[in-house]
């Protein structure tokens, strides 16, 4: 570097130019009022949520660095001129750089939007059909549920559970043994672990592939059903289950239901729990042979249905 290139001069240049430009009539005051209520505008809002795109479009708008000549005076034009040649790499490693992180922000924006949309679909329809659902009894499946690891003994590949109390009941399978895992339609959308996930029956029996289960158990599911959707449900069950496949549905039975939630809600409610014989009629028609048990008390029943020989 030259003798005469004074550094600490040019930078005192620089700024008296800046507070001559300042001063100067056409210089918007109002700048950094601004500048404040930009970044205001785009900082997290914890009260409420805000559209990336935005964001991303101002960080792609000021990725473009320019180095080349600028008009100018003394100190400030050398200054330009000596760095011109290292500061145009610069810019363009910069400008790469802001393209790169818009391009990662608009990508995140697309993804974060998607699960979003996906969330509100999954919890929707959950909250409209709990609201339709009467409420079970708590201890109404406890006998079956006690009794499960000897309903499921001797079956052979994976079994499906759903979906009361899956969280607890897929564990005491795992303990025994069984290669088991569960649905819920329960708690979050992301409260999901690797033995039990939050998903409808229907449409995860529609991505599990042919004669790939050893057996399914539905216990609770059974009990928010409409008579509509149960010969699609036999299909899915009849597809999906091996040849020495099981069924089993533990139910309350519908005399019980209706008592405990009495005669108006029973009447009106869209989903309440299905008689044995159906159940027995519906796995018949899909190829399985089919018979109830019921409770000491009467008020409720397994259904275990195996495919038939031919």
């Amino acid at each position: 570097m030259s003798e005469d290139f004074d550094l600490d001069a040019i930078i005192g240049e620089a700024e008296a130019e800046a507070a001559r430009r300042r001063a100067s009539p056409g210089y918007p005051h109002n700048i950094e009022a601004r500048l404040e209520a930009e970044l205001a505008r785009y900082a997290p809002a914890p009260g409420g949520r805000r559209r990336l795109e935005h964001l991303v479009d101002a960080v792609q708008g000021a990725s473009y660095v320019v180095a080349g000549p600028d008009p100018g005076r003394g100190a400030v034009a050398r200054l330009r001129k000596l760095a011109r040649r290292p500061l145009r790499g610069l810019a363009e490693q910069v400008t790469t750089l802001g393209l790169l992180i818009a391009r990662a922000l608009s990508a995140l924006t697309a993804r974060v939007e998607d699960l979003e949309r996906r969330a509100e679909e999954a919890i929707a329809p959950d909250s409209a059909l709990a609201s339709r659902r009467p409420a079970r009894s708590g201890k109404l499946l406890e006998e079956w549920l006690d009794q499960l690891e000897t309903i499921v003994a001797g079956l052979e590949g994976r079994v499906l559970y759903a979906d009361a109390d899956a969280t607890e009941v897929v564990a005491r399978l795992r303990a025994a043994g069984h290669d088991a895992y569960g649905l819920t339609s329960s708690g979050g959308a992301y409260d999901s672990t690797a033995d039990v996930r939050r998903a409808d029956l229907v449409d995860h029996l529609g991505a599990v592939d042919d004669a790939s289960l050893g057996g399914v158990v539905l216990a609770g599911y059974p009990d928010g059903l409409s008579a509509a959707s149960l010969p699609g449900l036999a299909d899915a069950l009849a597809r999906v289950m091996r040849r020495a496949g099981q069924v089993t549905v533990i139910s309350e039975a519908p005399w019980s239901w209706r008592e405990r939630v009495g005669p108006v809600e029973a009447d009106l409610a869209e989903v309440r729990p299905l008689a044995a014989e159906t159940w027995i009629a519906s796995l018949d028609r899909v190829g399985f042979n089919a018979t109830a048990q019921y409770a000491h008390d009467g008020r409720s029943f397994a259904v275990l249905a195996r495919r038939r020989a031919d």
